[in-house]
């Protein structure tokens, strides 16, 4: 089967393209908790180009390679903003974390400052600005 249909799916309603009954092209999941995706799929995992809004409010949005967010910006609550690589960890069926891991930026709102490196688990490790590593 192939075409545009509804379903609850992953404790919560896709809308969108699918392939043998699989989110498969261009859709949207929004979930009972309030977050929700809208971008790629590939045979019901997130694929391509998307956005996943979390229940706080804050977003990442960005590339997706077979369910992993890989490349992109995330928003935080605060007003923070990350751009840069990511590592991508399941917890089980939809259920992930994102990490800051690899080159990027971190821009802190409260200060109004850029710190830019290579970022382990959400940690700068080693930056590529006059940052001392421990300020961050």
């Amino acid at each position: 089967m192939f075409g545009m249909f509804k379903k609850d799916i992953y404790q919560g309603n896709y809308s969108g393209e699918v392939r043998n009954d699989l989110a498969h092209g261009f859709g949207k999941i929004e979930f009972k908790d309030g977050s929700s995706y809208e971008g790629g799929f590939l045979f019901d995992e997130y694929h391509g180009e998307g956005k996943f809004i979390f229940s706080d409010e804050g977003f990442i949005e960005g590339k997706w390679a077979h369910g992993l967010f890989y490349e992109g910006i995330r928003i935080f609550v605060n007003g923070d903003k990350y751009e840069g690589e990511f590592l991508t960890i399941k917890d089980g069926g939809r259920q992930f974390q994102v990490f800051m891991h690899g080159k990027g930026k971190l821009y802190r709102y409260e200060e109004g400052k850029w710190f830019s490196g290579y970022w382990k688990d959400d940690d700068l490790e080693e930056s590529v600005d006059d940052w001392d590593v421990g300020d961050i």
